[in-house]
Formats: C-alpha cells, structure tokens, sequence
C-alpha cells in the first residue's frame, strides 16, 4: 500500500514540474524580455498599449483641408461703399491740374482754370455700374459769367472721352443742372447733353450731388431729388472718376464711389 502511494505522489510532482516548464516558456515569448514577435509580410504591424502610459489610446484627426480659391469673383451689393476719400493727409493719390489743394481735411479749388480739366480720384471701379456722390460748397466765382461750371467725373478713360454732371451756367448767366461729355458739349442750355437740363442755382450752401450710371442709363441727384436722367451710347466701360472746377473756388468734404 505505502508503494502505492509513493508511486502516485511521484507521477503528481512530474505532472507540476511540466506544467510550470510550459507556462515559462511562454512567457519567455512575451514582451518582458524584449524581443518582439516579428510581423508576418503584407500584415499591418501590431500597437501594443503600454499599461503604464496616461492614455491607452491614441485619436488621430485628419488635417483640415485647405479651401480651395473661389473662381467667382463676389460682387458688391447695392449700397456698398467702394472708395471714400480722404484728405486728411494731402492729395492721396488724386491728380490734376494745380488749381486743386487740400486744408483741414478738405479738397478745394481756387477758382484759377478756366477750362474744364478733372483731377482723378486714386481708385477705378469693377465695373461700368456704380454711383459718385460728393458734398460740395461753392464759395464765389473767381470771374464774370458766363463760363463757370462743377461737378462729377465718371468712366473717365482720356481727354474729352468721360461723363459730367453737376452745374454750369447759360449764356446769361443762368445756373443749369445737366449732364455731359467732358468736353461739356452741353450748348447754353444743355441741349447737347444727356437728358434735359434743369434750372438750379446752388448759392453758397453745402449740397450733395450724385451721379448714377447703369448700363447707357445716367441719374444727376441733388440732395436725393433726381434732377436730370436719359441715356447715351457712348462712355460705357468703367473708366476713371473725380471732379472738375471751372471758374469756381469751392471746398468739397466727402467723395464716394458706390455700387449700385
């Protein structure tokens, strides 16, 4: 009987010693003593984890994309202001003739030319669509009528080639609202130019006066009432804008381009 059981407690002790052979080896294949299981081809390497690390997992966020430039080019809404002037520091880039100055952030003229040559604004519109818009003071006339005349500039492209509107007077004086070429074409009575010319005198108070040019359509303004409008083939790409002063010291304090 004691042969017996000695024989069992033999065969048990082997049964532990494999047992306790075979879980050390496999643990040899681990980490721990590292050496790394070599990846088969063509599988994706594995991530192990490291238990010790503050974050198990890793999120990677793909890159923003970067936008592409628009090939539509926005166009301003009506309204918007496109170029506003400013004197605060001199001229800015707006030339003509030497009649013209700047003081106290103003543009003003001396009355010294007499013939219709425009100093130009520093900007030129997108388009042949847009409004020109100032406030203007005449202060007196530097001669005797006739032959005074002021306003706006618009689709300036040369000598003669452009629009004007604002006030000129008629052989016997006469202050008329009209619209012309540069040239000013307009005869005594604005007959030669674009619509039908209007009986305004301005005397010595601030006004503001507005030019809209849609397309062959023109709209002269004067303190939001329309004066004088029709429509003429000639001026139609954007061209340049500014002011013209014959005959007249006067002082403007606001200039604007806007989109119509």
């Amino acid at each position: 009987m004691r042969t017996i059981l000695v024989g069992v407690s033999l065969l048990i002790s082997l049964s532990l010693l494999v047992l306790g052979l075979g879980g050390t080896s496999l643990a040899a294949r681990g980490p721990s003593d590292g050496v790394a299981d070599t990846p088969q081809a063509g599988s994706a390497p594995s991530v192990v984890a490291d238990p010790n690390s503050p974050t198990a997992t890793m999120s990677v966020q793909a890159p923003s994309p970067i936008p592409s430039p628009s090939a539509v080019m926005s166009v301003a809404s009506s309204g918007t202001v496109l170029y506003e002037a400013d004197w605060t520091g001199g001229l800015s880039g707006w030339t003509g003739p030497s009649d013209w100055k700047t003081l106290n952030g103003m543009l003003l003229n001396d009355g010294t030319n007499e013939s219709i040559q425009p100093i130009a604004a520093p900007y030129q519109p997108p388009t042949p669509d847009y409004a020109i818009e100032t406030e203007v003071q005449i202060l007196k006339a530097a001669y005797s009528p006739p032959g005074h005349s002021f306003g706006l500039v618009a689709r300036y492209t040369g000598e003669n080639e452009s629009y004007t509107a604002g006030v000129r007077e008629d052989a016997v004086g006469n202050k008329l609202a009209g619209i012309a070429d540069l040239s000013a074409r307009w005869g005594p009575d604005f007959t030669e130019g674009v619509g039908t010319s209007q009986v305004f005198d301005p005397g010595e108070d601030w006004h503001t006066y507005r030019l809209e040019l849609k397309g062959n359509t023109l709209k002269l303004l004067v303190d939001g009432s329309v004066l004088v409008q029709g429509t003429d083939n000639r001026f139609l790409s954007a061209g340049r804008v500014g002011l013209w002063s014959q005959g007249y010291q006067l002082q403007v304090r606001s200039f604007k381009v806007i989109a119509l």
